[in-house]
């Protein structure tokens, strides 16, 4: 797993002293109160996060596309049942 830099950073936050380091998703602190040795883990966990987070809404994506082309089918269905039943009042049966 390759580390986005783009989204992940990590640098000093809010002081001076040993703990002070912070891991940031897309300019916005995630973690905070590291020393420097935590940072590496931390960043690998805010990649995993982000690519759980991207993973939720493509599946969430999915069953969107899939209920719309049930709705879909369901009109479908039932505009042909409408014809059909317009059909047999049309011919009396």
């Amino acid at each position: 797993m390759k580390i986005d830099t783009k989204r992940i950073k990590a640098r000093k936050y809010e002081g001076d002293d040993l703990y002070s380091w912070a891991v940031f998703i897309d300019a916005r602190p995630w973690v905070t109160g590291l020393g420097r040795s935590e940072v590496p883990y931390y960043k690998r966990r805010a990649q995993e996060k982000i690519d759980a987070d991207a993973e939720k809404i493509y599946r969430k994506d999915c069953a969107a596309d899939k209920a719309a082309d049930q709705v879909l089918a369901d009109k479908m269905n039932g505009e042909k049942e409408s014809k059909e039943k317009l059909i047999r009042f049309q011919m009396g049966v």
